[in-house]
């Protein structure tokens, strides 16, 4: 397989880079066209449809947006974009100097399009680059004038590609340029761990693949060879199918994984190292001791000390940790202090046991797990009721969310 740089290529930006630039057309210039690049199974379709979702958060209810109108011009000839002819017949009239009978045809609008002069959709043009170029030529007047054939699109439609490059294998054709020079701009997405597991952590992909990536960082994405057959391999997208296999055969923190489902999913190169260093013996019954006695709690010495060891043991407790964050106010009763307490527990355990760099992974790891698009409600909630989390944002200002600043204090 090739490993992927795409350093050394045009500047780039990550998923969450190319959603914030989405967010800010939806809300305050719709009419910039936007055109996302990347390789394939990176995200950038997921981007779409989670940056819509994050912006309705914030829009009043006149301007937000119904849906996204998914359009894949390898899937449609010319003609369908413009609509099915309808024989219109004009009657005689026997009025002087009336005009004989006669016909012509009509458009009749297609349906996917029926909606759009009425309400403010995204109209998502993707796989460009996989459309033949009579298709593409179709798309002309969508990106540019905002309209197909007769039905022309409310005036604060959104209208964003994606397209996979040449050197992504994809089977695609390139760009023609009157498309490309349509859209206002082109941002090329690369795979970014960072973000992929930010994303994770709210999404619960499996504990064992963000250890497993934070301790082979390269096998994020990792494209297949230009020859034989093209069954799994790494990507976003793939691993985090794996995690939906993994939940599938209830494959616990540390447990047994069988290597055939790893391949299915992310191919052979990767799935013998993943099994082995993902079987941890005991994993799951250390973390539970863990959140049940926070640092009276003792794993075996020798194992703890092995680097897959702590990442797995620190991605597993930042995904207990998140799901013992109350999902909302008011915090009451037993329960919420059960909660609370096994939550002290594991900030308490991470802080006297993992070095700095360490413990900095399980906070942004929590943090991103509570986080919901643009909500930092659950955020905001640990801050306030978390002495632990308090104190450890406080002596280290900046690593947690460095654009969000400390925790805020109790009751504020």
């Amino acid at each position: 397989m090739t490993r992927v740089d795409l350093g050394s290529l045009r500047p780039t930006v990550t998923i969450e880079e190319a959603k914030t630039y989405l967010k800010r057309i939806i809300r305050q210039d719709p009419s910039l066209r936007l055109c996302l690049w990347g390789l394939p199974g990176i995200g950038k379709s997921a981007g779409v449809y989670q940056a819509v979702a994050e912006a309705n958060e914030t829009l009043p209810a006149e301007e937000r947006i119904v849906g996204v109108l998914d359009i894949r011009l390898n899937s449609h000839n010319p003609v369908d974009l413009v609509g099915i002819p309808k024989i219109i017949a004009e009657q005689a009239t026997a009025a002087p100097g009336a005009v004989a009978a006669q016909e012509f045809v009509r458009w009749v609008t297609p349906e996917m399009f029926a909606r759009l002069a009425r309400e403010r959709w995204v109209v998502f043009l993707d796989e460009l680059t996989t459309a033949p170029t009579a298709s593409m030529n179709a798309g002309l007047e969508i990106v540019w004038d905002g309209k197909a054939g007769t039905a022309r699109f409310r005036g604060d439609t959104v209208i964003v590609g994606a397209a996979n490059p040449l050197a992504s294998l994809a089977g695609v054709s390139r760009l023609t340029a009157p498309l490309a020079n349509r859209f206002a701009l082109h941002l090329e997405v690369r795979a970014d761990l960072e973000a992929f597991i930010a994303y994770g952590m709210q999404r619960g992909i499996h504990p064992a693949i963000i250890s497993y990536l934070r301790l082979r960082p390269d096998a994020l994405l990792v494209m297949p060879e230009a020859k034989g057959d093209v069954m799994g391999w790494p990507s976003p997208r793939s691993w985090e199918a794996l995690s939906r296999v993994l939940y599938l055969l209830h494959v616990p923190v540390g447990g047994q994984v069988p290597v055939e489902a790893v391949a299915g999913a992310v191919g052979i190169d990767v799935a013998a190292e993943f099994a082995a260093k993902m079987r941890i013996e005991g994993l799951d019954g250390w973390i539970e001791e863990i959140v049940a006695r926070g640092t009276a709690a003792a794993p075996p010495a020798a194992l703890a000390a092995e680097t897959s060891v702590q990442y797995a043991m620190v991605s597993s407790l930042a995904h207990r940790a998140v799901a013992l964050v109350p999902a909302a106010q008011p915090l009451e009763g037993a329960d919420a202090a059960e909660c609370l307490r096994r939550l002290e527990n594991i900030q308490e355990y991470v802080s006297d046991n993992f070095q700095l760099a360490l413990q900095t992974m399980f906070y942004r790891d929590l943090a991103a797990g509570c986080l919901r698009g643009e909500d930092r409600s659950r955020l905001l909630l640990i801050g306030a009721h978390s002495e632990s989390f308090r104190r450890w944002t406080s002596d280290h200002a900046g690593a947690l969310l460095p654009e969000a600043g400390p925790a805020p204090a109790h009751g504020a």
